[in-house]
């Protein structure tokens, strides 16, 4: 009502103007309901894929140096085939050990007493080693490794403990919880497996 006591009555551009400020606010909200579910939906999904593909781990020890180091958070995936070379995750005297691949079933293992890898009568090149080393072996080489199992060693040779040493011996491949993917933290560190 207008002073005077006589109704105010808005023109049809005003109405034309109020009709589309509805329209507007409506597909706002449209849009913004709509993100909210897309979010939703894609944490679930990152969430699923997460607990059912992949994991965190926090690297403790210095048996995978330089390649892995204590504090470096690594990503794995624990769907993933493995073969030789691969960085692996599995579970032994109730902890997560991580070791490098190096012979799968069938292969022939061997380390010399100067450290050098030998794979089927192959040297092979290991430019990940820090520094080569016999380390602690108490096996017979050559070592066969048998059907469904793996031959693992650490990168820092000299203190690891390994396929190298019957307390750990050759590993089932059912015992691999998974292969490392990418190092996630440090940023300066990050780096794809």
């Amino acid at each position: 009502m207008r002073s005077g006591g006589e109704l105010y009555r808005p023109s049809l551009e005003e109405l034309d103007g109020e009709l589309d400020r509805i329209k507007r606010a409506g597909s706002f909200r449209r849009w913004l309901r709509a993100l909210v579910i897309i979010v939703i939906l894609a944490a679930c999904a990152g969430g699923y894929m997460m607990r059912e593909h992949f994991m965190v781990v926090r690297v403790s020890g210095s048996s995978m140096e330089p390649t892995l180091q204590t504090g470096d958070i690594a990503l794995y995936d624990k769907k993933a085939d493995i073969s030789r070379g691969d960085v692996v995750l599995f579970e032994r005297d109730g902890m997560l050990q991580i070791k490098r691949v190096i012979g799968v079933g069938g292969d022939k293992v061997r380390v010399a007493e100067s450290g050098q890898v030998y794979v089927n009568g192959v040297a092979v090149e290991e430019e990940y080693v820090l520094s080569a080393s016999l380390g602690k072996s108490d096996i017979v080489y050559p070592a066969t490794v048998p059907a469904g199992h793996v031959f693992v060693m650490g990168d820092n040779r000299v203190t690891s403990v390994d396929s190298r040493n019957s307390g750990v011996g050759f590993i089932a491949e059912s015992e691999l919880a998974g292969r490392v993917r990418i190092v996630l933290w440090p940023a300066y560190r990050i780096r794809f497996f």
